[in-house]
Formats: structure tokens, sequence, C-alpha cells
């Protein structure tokens, strides 16, 4: 005889680590309920959904959703219906739930670290992820409870995961890098991030080391064609295209590079692997938002440069390893850092944002005038980012 549900629950994620912390809630909490899990993520594709599937399938949900937009879920689901609403950290659906009493956030990758919820009270709890033992959300307040996704409870999600999926690729030997692309590179433009790219793939090569390129999920495909192309007849080249998300295997890499990726956190995180950042100075001058370069800023500091990295690069492993967590281990946590969390918790000052919006209708009369007032709203914002990089 079946025992009726005794709750209905709501997830909802954008992802598939996202997806991996529901699975961890729903180990850890009341198994007999009635969950709807919804996926909102612009990748739609076959591939993305059927992944997304074979990995829900670790639970017993009654219905799985994908949405393209945030707007399509508060359109179409009845948050009401639920005792309990899980969701990542999009402030539209904590608007949508406000009636809701049982509200709960999750982190989906170190990117919640820019999250300041100290002012949001109808949250009743965070679930979050202390990434190298530094991460939290920003500014925690009395009235929500903090729940620690733990490394090790998750590591045994990752091996029952993995072990009713087929394994994408098979790395064996000694000296491979992974290589994390990023789509944001490709507003440099075709040619500078293709240079980007080759000059830190031939140092590794170089070294000795199989490059393993993992293009990002939202790259068009273009500069991982152009660079299969080039390195055709290199064996030391090989295209990383696995569809389960990389902080789920145990593959033997030495280490993990890439420009401001959450997984040069992740990785090491869940699996004590070196990581480095390649900054690109260049992406700071471009205009791709606050919210972007408190993301650069965090995962920077977070993640040594190349240039601290450099002497042991040609080491083993494990010497590799000892100075990442060398540099790591003398980082401040986030919420100890007040000049971090100043970048993470800045708001744009909406005076400023108005005079850019009535002095831009100028554009068509004096563009010089228009281009100065155009940074007004950010100006302040670049200063603690420049004063925090001289410092850092």
């Amino acid at each position: 005889m079946e025992t009726k549900a005794s709750k209905k629950r709501l997830f909802i994620t954008t992802g598939l680590i996202s997806l991996l912390n529901v699975l961890y809630i729903i180990e850890t909490k009341q198994q007999n309920c009635s969950d709807t899990l919804v996926i909102v993520s612009f990748e739609q594709s076959e591939s993305f959904k059927k992944t997304t599937k074979t990995i829900a399938k670790n639970h017993n949900f009654d219905k799985i959703i994908f949405y393209k937009k945030p707007k399509e879920v508060i359109k179409n689901i009845n948050f009401k219906e639920y005792d309990e609403i899980y969701s990542v950290t999009f402030i539209e659906f904590l608007k949508k739930a406000k009636t809701n009493k049982n509200f709960y956030w999750f982190d989906e990758g170190p990117g919640y670290a820019i999250k300041d919820i100290k002012n949001l009270k109808q949250i009743k709890g965070v679930y979050y992820t202390p990434f190298l033992e530094k991460f939290s959300f920003l500014n925690t307040n009395k009235k929500s409870e903090e729940f620690e996704i733990k490394k090790d409870t998750f590591n045994l999600l990752s091996e029952k995961i993995l072990n009713s999926t087929e394994k994408d690729i098979e790395i064996k030997g000694q000296k491979n890098v992974l290589f994390i692309s990023h789509y944001i590179l490709q507003q440099l433009g075709k040619v500078k991030a293709f240079e980007f790219h080759k000059k830190y793939i031939d140092y590794f090569i170089n070294l000795g080391y199989t490059v393993y390129y993992k293009p990002h999920p939202r790259d068009t495909g273009a500069l991982a064609f152009e660079l299969s192309e080039v390195y055709k007849n290199n064996d030391k080249f090989k295209l990383f295209n696995n569809t389960l998300p990389i902080e789920l295997y145990n593959y033997p890499f030495d280490i993990v590079i890439g420009t401001y990726s959450g997984a040069l956190i992740s990785i090491p995180h869940y699996k004590n692997i070196a990581s480095l950042n390649l900054p690109s100075r260049e992406l700071f001058d471009l205009d791709v938002g606050i919210n972007f370069k408190k993301f650069f800023i965090l995962y920077e500091y977070y993640t040594p440069k190349f240039s601290e990295m450099k002497e042991v690069l040609n080491k083993d492993k494990e010497e590799i390893y000892r100075k990442y967590y060398e540099i790591i281990s003398k980082k401040q946590p986030i919420n100890e850092n007040e000049s971090l969390k100043e970048i993470l918790c800045y708001k744009p000052n909406k005076i400023k944002d108005l005079l850019f919006g009535f002095f831009s209708c100028l554009i068509f009369f004096n563009k010089n005038l228009s281009k100065k007032i155009k940074n007004i709203s950010r100006s302040d914002f670049n200063k603690l980012i420049k004063n925090f990089l001289e410092k850092n």
C-alpha cells in the first residue's frame, strides 16, 4: 500500500551543478514527498535535457519541467501550491513566493558568494558549499538557518550518479591539464580570443602536458573548431566535450587552468586538484556589467595566478598542489575580507543611473559628452576594483 506524500516541494535549478545540490538536499531531508523539479536555462538542447533527466532519475520526481527564462516560471508555476520551495538564488522567485514561510536558497556553484542576504528576512534557510573553506553567503542574517553542503557527502552522491551513467571519456597517464574556456573571452574579438588560448596551450604542450580543452556550454563552437584544426596533428591536444559536470569525475588531471571560471574553485574543493587563473586585464575595461566584474574579482582572488604557479608547473602533481594550497591557505574567508566584501556588496548609485539615463539622450548631439556620462554610474565601482587589484 502506497503511503500518501506528506508534503509538496518545488525545486528550481539552473543547470547540472544546482541539480546535484538538489539531490544532496533531498538525501538529507524527508523522502516521502511529492516533488517537482524545474530547470531554468537558456541551454535547451536535447543533450542537455537528456543529461539532466539522467541525473534526475536518482530521485523519483513527480514532474520535471524545463523553462528558458525565470519569467516563464513565474507565469506558469503556482508557488502557493507548495509547502516548501527550494530555489537557486534568483530574487524573482523570492518575490513570487513572498507568502511562503518555507523558502530556501541553495548555491549553484561559487558564484553564489556575491549574494548579500542580510536584508532577505523571508528566506528560512540557505544551503551553501564552503568552497575551499573560504566561501559563504554575504552578511548572513540571524533569521535564516544555514546548512553546509558537505564535501564528503557530495562526493559519495557523485559516485552514485557516475555508477548509473556512461563515462564520457577515458583519461590515463600523467601530465594532463584541463583547460576550461569561458565564453566571455569572445568579447575580446575572434583573433585575440584565439591567440590568448593558443598561447597557453602551446606553453603547456611544450612542458610535456596533454591539454584537454573544454569549451564553455555557451560557446558558439567556432573557437573550439579553430583550435582543433590548428592542433589536429598534435596528439597533445584533445577536445574534452563531457556532458556531465566535471566536478563529478576523478580524472587524473595535474592542474586545471582557465579564465575567471567557477570551476577553478569548485574542482580544487571537491577533488584536491590545483588550479590557476589566466587573467585578462582587457576584460575589466569592457562593458561586461557589474556582476560579471564581481565574479572576475571573486575568482581571481581565490585562484592562484599563472605567475605565482609558473615555477612548479614542470614538477609532479603533488608538488603543484602543495604550492597551490600554500597560496590559497593565506587567503581570508569572504566574510572576513572587508575590501572584497565592499566590492561584492556594491550596488549602483540610483541617482547616477538616472543622470546617465537622462544625459545619454544627448548621444546624437554630443558623442564626447555621452561617452563621459556613460561611465558616471560605474566609476566608483571601477575605483574599488582598481584599488583591490593593486593590493592583491
